[in-house]
């Protein structure tokens, strides 16, 4: 009767642990990559709603000359920068889209590395899309429309464009992440 382990227990057991290392190691960047697109879409959606928060705040608006009926704060977004979208305070008199002449950019936030814009939906495929929201409700426009609208932000994988995230958005300010 032997008190210890032979030379081929000790060899059988690191090499299932070799291969349980090695199996860990391979899978590792593409679930790096998994969660970097999980954690972005989660990233908008919290911005989302962080500029939600903003237009019903009691912050004081920095624009110096502001239509009370449209002043607000937004976020856009477009399929020619596709690793960053905007946050802006809306300055504009006549519109409630995002125009870089007239609004306040407040911050840019760019997507993790990896992780771009892959396409925009609001009703149809748009190459942008400017969310506003209006206080005190707040209301909500999308690219200019109040109602029956719902905008659709699909982040893919730059490395692999069959993996996606959706972030939904409609009038009524419900965020979903799909």
């Amino acid at each position: 009767m032997s008190k210890g382990i032979s030379v081929v227990e000790l060899m059988v057991s690191v090499l299932i642990m070799a291969l349980l290392a090695g199996a860990v190691f391979v899978n590792w960047r593409p679930a790096e990559e998994t969660f970097s697109l999980i954690r972005s879409a989660h990233q908008l959606a919290g911005d989302i709603r962080r500029v939600q928060q903003l237009s019903i705040s009691t912050r004081i608006f920095v624009c110096e000359d502001i239509d009370a009926d449209y002043s607000g704060y937004g976020f856009y977004l477009n399929t020619t920068s596709p690793g960053q979208y905007l946050i802006f305070e809306n300055c504009g008199r006549d519109d409630r889209l995002y125009v870089e002449a007239n609004d306040k950019l407040l911050e840019t936030q760019y997507f993790e590395e990896g992780v771009q814009v892959q396409s925009i939906t609001v009703g149809s495929s748009v190459s942008s899309a400017s969310v506003l929201f209006i206080p005190p409700d707040p209301k909500v426009y999308i690219n200019d429309q109040v109602s029956g609208v719902e905008a659709v932000i699909t982040l893919e994988l730059i490395d692999d464009v069959s993996q996606t995230k959706e972030v939904k958005i409609n009038n009524g300010g419900r965020i979903e992440i799909n």
